[in-house]
């Protein structure tokens, strides 16, 4: 199949203001700063959710230290059983669970000192959600 001179310039065309269309858009505008919200009882969930990130944050980073100490045990573990001849997966598994029990209450320890923060800070998210939700007057239905 061959080509025209005009259909390749009507492709060439076509193509070039579809381009041209991309090119000529302004730039997104940056976000704006985030401000309080003036319902209090959105506030106090937003206080809520951060108080769970935080959680979340505290639990992953107990989280990274167990797991840096088991992987670091499974590893000695592992260069020992080459060093010996015995089967190197017995021998990481081995090394995991007791590396992992070791650490369990060190873990547990951090884990809970986590909960017991976010549990406080949604128990006063509670209470100001609570205040202000009695505070709103409630829509008259017609």
């Amino acid at each position: 199949m061959q080509m025209n001179t005009s259909s390749k310039l009507a492709i060439a065309t076509l193509l070039t203001s579809l381009c041209a269309f991309s090119y000529a858009q302004a730039p997104a505008a940056a976000p704006a700063p985030a401000k309080a919200p003036a319902d209090p009882v959105v506030a106090a969930r937003g206080e809520m959710s951060d108080a769970r990130k935080v959680y979340k944050e505290k639990v992953a980073a107990a989280d990274k230290v167990r797991d840096a100490k088991v992987k670091a045990a499974a590893d000695q573990a592992v260069k020992e059983a080459k060093a010996q001849g015995k089967d190197e997966a017995v021998a990481k598994r081995e090394a995991s669970s007791k590396a992992k029990a070791a650490a369990k209450p060190e873990h547990d320890a951090a884990v809970k000192a986590a909960a017991k923060e976010r549990d406080a800070a949604l128990a006063a998210g509670r209470k100001d959600a609570g205040k202000a939700a009695a505070t709103v007057v409630p829509p008259v239905k017609q």
